[in-house]
């Protein structure tokens, strides 16, 4: 069932993977559109002679120290909307010049530090009668950054404002993918507090970087926030804590495991961090230049976590491998970006670190069908110890040779028919009863019959009596019956039917009869102990009228 799972998601990442391409393919051809001739030239200085070259791969000798080169090709006049370029400039200053007229200017010249960024820049060329010269001179502050425009491409300027946005397809799908996560888990640190409360705030907080990441290395962006050096430091600055925010999470899988040591691994992470920024604001632009030590110690120590999982999934850890797939995922998106961003190896910008959501959803699921097992499993437990509970509450009010509800029961039960009938005014009536000439039967035919006779009894009185009338023993051979919703009048009508029953049944051959008494309600000021009092002053009355009748407290009045 996991493993079906998993090659879904992974599945679903490789379909991504598929339709950027495809869609990127008519991106990369028309860098060869029939407009642009192939006389590519370049240069190193503004005195340097033009020497040529085959486009988009430079000559490798950046003689002498330079920060700038120049590039120049042929504009063939051509179909009248192929007339817009579309290139990239990282940390780069750009001009553009058509003839010996200036079209486009992108950034400072200035010997001082240029620092403008990534940016996606779409140029309108002007009309062409007649073949034209391109010229590009591109300024950047190292050799390092200093690179040709290997994106180029012209075409129409619909199409070209559309191709930035291709780029951004592994991210739209992954967005929406990391807000559910972050959804998901707060609902999580919200309803289960106090089970893996730590693990969902490390997701939340990997998550969160994560969507800041997409958003930053999104194209889209520049249409609501146009500013390319802030986007550079937001961009770079979050794929130092990436890794950082990653192993949080890892941390709270392996951070009870023998023989792991996550918390190294993150403040190594940490202290990278710092280095990049630090240098960075000194001027020795580490942010970038520290790529190189960054990617292979990110493989490195990522391959670390890698083994402390596998281990600690052998020794029964349950999360470990779930999020094995995720952490191999993001590891390998996120140096091949890394690596092809710093060396520009592809000529166009796609990212695969988004597709590591797809991996890091199983590992979601899993999480959330554990939880869930659990939840079902305790609610089971609870169920358990609740019956548990209920059955020895109820042994413990009951009588143990007739079961009946005991005394110390019987005040509860007083107290529930009390306020069903407050709250519906209705009235409330008591009966007690007393076997006739019970300690006969015990000296006569000896306790054991005495006790038979007990359950026999009770036995018949439940026949005629349900749920909402209890049968209480209230000590030896007396009961009491709460009778709500039943008036004095009622009450005695149900006595008496109690009454003829017993002598019916005729219990075990005795001849056995019951003499009862019955009260009545009065009103807020009256209790229980009163009331029965008066039940027991009727039921006397009845044994001393001769036995096995019903007195009410109604005809005591008329005595």
């Amino acid at each position: 069932m996991e493993s079906r799972i998993l090659r879904r998601f992974l599945a679903a990442g490789m379909l991504v993977i598929l339709t950027s391409l495809l869609l990127l393919l008519p991106v990369s051809r028309q860098a060869e559109a029939a407009q642009l001739a192939q006389d590519w030239q370049c240069k190193f200085h503004a005195t340097d002679a033009w020497q040529p070259f085959d486009y988009p791969q430079l000559p490798q000798e950046l003689t002498g120290g330079s920060r700038e080169i120049w590039l120049r090709v042929t504009l063939q006049p051509g179909a009248e909307d192929q007339d817009t370029l579309l290139f990239m400039t990282f940390m780069q200053s750009v001009r553009l010049w058509v003839n010996d007229r200036l079209i486009y200017h992108y950034g400072s010249f200035e010997q001082a530090r240029i620092h403008a960024g990534q940016r996606w820049h779409i140029v309108q060329l002007p009309p062409l009668h007649e073949s034209a010269e391109l010229r590009i001179q591109v300024a950047a502050d190292t050799e390092q950054t200093m690179r040709g425009l290997n994106t180029l491409t012209l075409g129409t300027g619909m199409e070209q404002a559309q191709k930035p946005f291709l780029f951004d397809l592994p991210i739209v799908f992954a967005l929406p993918g990391a807000v559910l996560i972050i959804l998901l888990m707060l609902l999580c640190y919200r309803y289960n507090p106090y089970h893996w409360q730590r693990l969902y705030l490390a997701l939340i907080v990997f998550m969160l970087t994560f969507s800041w990441w997409l958003i930053a290395a999104s194209n889209s962006k520049n249409a609501v926030f146009d500013d390319a050096l802030f986007w550079w430091y937001a961009l770079s600055i979050t794929a130092y804590l990436l890794p950082l925010a990653a192993n949080l999470v890892l941390y709270e899988i392996l951070r009870h495991e023998r023989g792991a040591h996550p918390g190294w691994i993150i403040a190594m992470n940490f202290t990278l961090l710092c280095a990049a920024v630090g240098g960075d604001l000194m001027g020795r632009w580490s942010m970038n230049t520290m790529m190189r030590v960054y990617y292979p110690l990110l493989v490195v120590t990522e391959a670390c976590m890698a083994w402390w999982l596998i281990k600690a999934y052998r020794r029964g850890n349950i999360l470990s491998r779930a999020i094995l797939p995720a952490l191999i995922g993001f590891t390998i998106c996120g140096t091949i970006d890394g690596i092809t961003g710093h060396f520009h190896i592809l000529p166009w910008r796609l990212y695969f670190t988004p597709l590591g959501i797809f991996p890091l959803m199983y590992f979601i699921v899993h999480l959330l069908r554990i939880q869930l097992a659990r939840e079902r499993s305790l609610a089971a437990r609870t169920a358990r110890l609740e019956y548990k509970v209920a059955q020895a509450t109820e042994r413990s009010e009951r009588d143990n040779l007739t079961g009946c509800y005991n005394r110390a029961a019987g005040k509860r039960l007083f107290e529930l028919a009390k306020q069903q009938t407050d709250r519906m005014e209705m009235p409330m009536s008591l009966i007690m009863l007393d076997i006739d000439h019970f300690k006969h039967f015990n000296d006569t035919y000896g306790h054991a019959t005495g006790d038979k006779i007990l359950q026999l009894f009770t036995q018949a009185l439940r026949e005629e009596l349900d749920k909402e009338r209890p049968l209480i023993r209230w000590g030896g051979e007396e009961f009491i019956v709460i009778c709500p919703g039943m008036s004095q009048m009622e009450t005695a009508v149900l006595a008496n039917e109690l009454r003829r029953h017993v002598v019916r049944l005729n219990l075990h051959g005795c001849g056995v009869t019951c003499s009862l008494g019955v009260s009545i309600w009065h009103d807020k000021k009256d209790t229980f102990e009163t009331l029965v009092k008066r039940a027991d002053r009727a039921l006397y009355q009845a044994k001393s009228q001769g036995r096995n009748r019903v007195v009410s407290e109604m005809d005591l009045q008329t005595l």
